[in-house]
């Protein structure tokens, strides 16, 4: 038991020191708005401060180099069925996927057979195959296919329309899904996918020559015009089963009639 002057030298020692204080008060200062550093002070995440910090993870995003000539795009339709989007789905996805799930995606004959070693055998030969062609497509991310209201090819872009023309700035406006002239979605006959954002280059088709614009509106008023071309595509990646892209460059030609009579050739680029 502590004497009376003990407890006297105790009381002085806790006054020196702030014993009575919570451990919080002993440097470590307590959350309030006064105090701007901490947690619960601090600005919490609107929908403002969302959108300010989008461009730049925008800024972030692969982009298509520009110089890439238009002639070493590959054509994804350049093997049976659409096929080439399939390996480009496989090839760019960031989970590779097994032998046995490679094979049966990408070889037709390994597919098809169902006897495991008679499986065994086709794997001998056509894994190598498929993994050499997997590399290629791992190296090239420009991809091209054609733009088309009909397509005996598996994959086009489809639903590229030219809109009413607009006297204020001589143009015409391509439209697809939702009024973004370059979103889509193209599937094969697997059920790979290639998802477009959207970005590429102005939907609007300037025609500053009267004429020109009178016949290309007489022909998309008598819904006898066609809009045909090609899309020339970027895919640097792949996620969840679907390539995502965006256009970085298009070719688009106006026509007329059965016999497509030519009033327009135009060659977008990108910004």
């Amino acid at each position: 038991m502590m004497k009376p002057k003990q407890w006297l030298a105790l009381a002085g020692l806790c006054a020196m020191t702030a014993c009575s204080k919570a451990p919080s008060a002993a440097g470590v200062p307590t959350p309030s708005a006064e105090n701007p550093g901490s947690l619960l002070a601090s600005p919490k995440i609107t929908s403002s401060s969302q959108s300010r910090a989008a461009p730049d993870a925008a800024a972030l995003a692969p982009a298509p180099d520009r110089s890439v000539p238009l002639d070493r795009y590959t054509d994804l339709n350049g093997l049976q069925g659409g096929l080439a989007l399939s390996y480009v789905v496989t090839a760019k996805a960031t989970t590779p996927l097994s032998p046995d799930e490679r094979l049966d995606r990408l070889s037709s004959s390994y597919h098809a057979e169902h006897d495991v070693f008679k499986r065994q055998e086709i794997a001998k030969t056509e894994l190598p195959r498929v993994d050499a062609t997997l590399d290629e497509y791992r190296k090239q991310a420009y991809y091209s296919l054609p733009i088309t209201s009909y397509s005996t090819q598996a994959l086009a872009l489809t639903n590229v329309t030219l809109g009413a023309y607009q006297p204020a700035s001589h143009s015409f406006p391509l439209a697809s899904y939702g009024n973004r002239c370059w979103a889509g979605v193209v599937r094969n006959q697997q059920g790979a996918v290639l998802r477009l954002d959207g970005n590429g280059p102005s939907c609007n088709l300037s025609v500053p020559d009267e004429a020109a614009a009178r016949a290309i509106e007489a022909a998309r008023a008598a819904q006898t015009l066609h809009v045909d071309g090609t899309a020339y595509v970027f895919v640097p990646q792949a996620e969840k089963g679907a390539a995502n892209g965006s256009v970085a460059a298009a070719r688009i030609v106006l026509s007329s009639g059965p016999s497509k009579s030519t009033l327009g050739e135009f060659a977008l680029q990108g910004s």
